[in-house]
């Protein structure tokens, strides 16, 4: 008898703490896109975006009238990074490859497609972001929105070489750096 009360409270003990576990949730947990508040001076709204197979969403504001960024161009595009809470995290400038791997994953595929003068929103889920690393004032498993002008395009400035960070302006290349974009030689 005391052994099987003994089994007994051994079962109702696991089972307690695996709800106690479950109930408290992964502190480290990857925010989710569809379940996240997102601040209102966001102005986020999910179902006036576009959903990627990837799990991105887009919003077009302003559709450009220039080229369309595809594999293999140099994009230069004018950013801001922000949090779901509406913290940003970087602003600034920036010349990459698309393609290339030099950006996460959905900014790279934010920029694909946009044409040059146009202006996008991107909500990036974590897997294609920092991930559960974080960077800097990025916490791990963040979503990261983005909104993006598409300044440029150059399929030729590096003739084909890595062409992963430098701005191209007015026939000069400068280096465009920041803690999430760090300098690199061209």
């Amino acid at each position: 008898m005391i052994d099987q009360l003994h089994n007994s409270d051994l079962g109702l003990c696991a089972l307690l703490l695996g709800f106690l576990a479950a109930s408290c949730g992964d502190p480290f947990a990857p925010e989710v896109i569809e379940e996240t508040d997102f601040a209102a001076s966001l102005g986020i709204d999910l179902s006036a975006m576009t959903r990627t197979a990837t799990g991105l969403y887009i919003e077009e504001i302003e559709l450009g009238t220039g080229k369309t960024a595809t594999a293999g161009d140099v994009a230069t595009v004018t950013y801001t990074g922000q949090l779901s809470n509406a913290a940003t995290f970087d602003a600034g400038t920036y010349s990459f490859t698309l393609g290339s791997g030099g950006v996460v994953p959905g900014f790279d595929e934010g920029v694909t497609g946009m044409r040059v003068g146009g202006t996008r929103r991107v909500v990036i889920p974590p897997d294609l972001g920092y991930g559960n690393s974080g960077s800097g004032s990025i916490p791990p498993g963040s979503i990261l929105i983005f909104r993006f002008h598409l300044d440029a395009l150059d399929s030729d400035l590096f003739s084909g070489h890595a062409k992963s960070s430098p701005t191209h302006i007015l026939g000069r290349v400068t280096p465009v750096c920041s803690m999430y974009f760090p300098c690199r030689s061209a």
